[in-house]
């Protein structure tokens, strides 16, 4: 084979590779405490410019690994939503949930709302953390605060 050919080959390869789009796009978070986690992912699809979410997972960081997860959410089950820049979670935890998150019982929550600090048209920089905020709207329209900072999330 020809240098030409090897070349055009390496170069044909690499734009291939490089124009893939993300398959799947997000975040991973967690409070400053450690006490909780958010993985945020969603669907990509390139050609229609869409972002769909797909799954928001609230973990326990104080919890062995395994048992964590204290709640998913995925727009499949109708129960998350992107709206407005932000990511609604609908809850319905049974009232024996005694579990709290940001200091509220579980059971006694309403919505989860996930703010994420970020635009999509701007690229990040390597290792470059985000600041949100996880609103908890509870059934007595009392609203908790909890701060986190996340990592972009991105699989090709």
């Amino acid at each position: 084979m020809t240098a030409s050919k090897i070349l055009f080959a390496g170069l044909f390869a690499a734009l291939m590779v490089g124009s893939q789009a993300a398959k799947a796009d997000g975040f991973v978070c967690r409070d400053s405490s450690g006490a909780y986690g958010i993985k945020l992912y969603d669907n990509v699809t390139p050609q229609l410019g869409t972002r769909v979410p797909a799954i928001m997972v609230l973990s326990d960081g104080s919890q062995a690994s395994g048992s964590k997860t204290l709640a998913s959410f995925s727009q499949a089950a109708g129960n998350l939503r992107y709206v407005d820049r932000s990511y609604h979670a609908e809850v319905n935890f049974p009232a024996a949930y005694s579990q709290t998150l940001g200091g509220v019982k579980m059971s006694q929550i309403k919505e989860l709302v996930f703010l994420v600090n970020h635009n999509f048209n701007q690229a990040l920089a390597m290792n470059q953390n985000l600041v949100a905020q996880l609103q908890i709207l509870d059934k007595s329209h009392n609203i908790a605060y909890v701060n986190f900072t996340c990592a972009r999330y991105l699989k090709n």
